[in-house]
Formats: structure tokens, C-alpha cells, sequence
């Protein structure tokens, strides 16, 4: 593979970003290794091939744009390897208001850490902020930053309601489930 290819830029920019070298393979062309590893994308002008190939051009538009490659600027969380299951489903842990949440005995109490982290882009967002949006403010919210837990609190407060309309039950959060938004109950 060539180095001037846009693959191969992608790859040095996941280097650069904080990946590990180590995790790519040598001799062969395997890059399973990168499979779930969290990133922000960025697009940045390629001035040389621009120059070179001239500008794209829109087909629908006839609109042309400036080339650009594909990179990565940050890695927030490295893949980890798949393990194998046991077959046995994982029981609910914690509680709130009396009602089950359903996160894995093994992470521990992911629940108050939720709840910590939701109050914090409450806050960080102004009081309110869609369930769309908290996927994403999860990776930026400091008290979750190098956090070995971030990714189960992402699950348990962006998968399903249920996390969600339990915390509101309990009083400490306002869910609207039919707009999506979340809000800093009074």
C-alpha cells in the first residue's frame, strides 16, 4: 500500500491521534485490531492533490470543492479484544427508586457514576439537552475522562428508556420520552 494513498493517511493519522503502533500488524494487511476503536473524524483540505487533479466537482450541483482526506484527530477509546461468553445472561445491579437497572454485576455501580456524569452535561449544556446528544458529550465530560466505566455509562443512559425514566422517577432528572429531551429536574 502506497503511502500517499487516503488509506494510508488514515492510518497515520490513528497513529498520531494515540493509537498504538504495536496493535497494527507488520507483514500482513489485517486491521481487524481497529474494529471498535472510538474516533473523531475530521476532512482536511489536500492543497497538493487540489493543485494536481484540480477540484471536485458536484454532479447534482456542478458546485466544485477543495480535495480533502479523511483523518483522525482524536481516539477516545481503544478497541477492546472480544472475549467469549459464557452463555449465561448477566443479572441487573443497583437500584433506583425501587426499580431494577439493567447494567452487568461486573461493571459495578454504573448508575450514581450516570447520574454524576447526566448532571454534569445538564449543566455543561445549559439545564436541558436531547438523548441524542448525551452519546456524544459522554467522551468529553470530565468527570467520565479516563474513566475504565465511560462506555457502560453511555450504554445505560442511550440504550432504551428505562435508565432514563427511572432516574426522572426518582426526581432527579425531567424525561420527556416522546421530544427526547432531558432536563434538570427543579
Amino acid at each position: 500500500m502506497g503511502a500517499g494513498t487516503a488509506f494510508a493517511k488514515l492510518i497515520v493519522s490513528l497513529v498520531e491521534a494515540g493509537f498504538p503502533e504495536s496493535n497494527l500488524p507488520e507483514d500482513v494487511i489485517n486491521y481487524e485490531s481497529i474494529i471498535g476503536t472510538r474516533v473523531r473524524f475530521v476532512q482536511r483540505v489536500n492543497a497538493e492533490d487540489t493543485k494536481k487533479l484540480g477540484k471536485q466537482k458536484d454532479k447534482k450541483t456542478g458546485r466544485e470543492y477543495e480535495r480533502k482526506d479523511l483523518l483522525i484527530e482524536t481516539v477516545y477509546e481503544l478497541a477492546t479484544p472480544a472475549t467469549k461468553s459464557s452463555g449465561k445472561a448477566t443479572k441487573p445491579s443497583g437500584k433506583v427508586a425501587g426499580k431494577n437497572i439493567k447494567v452487568p454485576v461486573s461493571v459495578g455501580d454504573v448508575s450514581d457514576l450516570a447520574q454524576v456524569a447526566l448532571l454534569e452535561i445538564l449543566s455543561a449544556a445549559g439545564g436541558s439537552i436531547t438523548k441524542q446528544k448525551v452519546s456524544m458529550k459522554t467522551l468529553t465530560t470530565p468527570s467520565l475522562k479516563g474513566n475504565p466505566n465511560r462506555d457502560a455509562v453511555r450504554k445505560f443512559l442511550c440504550d432504551g428508556d428505562d435508565n432514563l425514566e427511572a432516574l426522572s422517577e426518582a426526581g432527579v432528572i425531567v424525561y420527556d420520552k416522546e421530544s427526547g429531551e432531558i432536563a434538570v429536574a427543579e
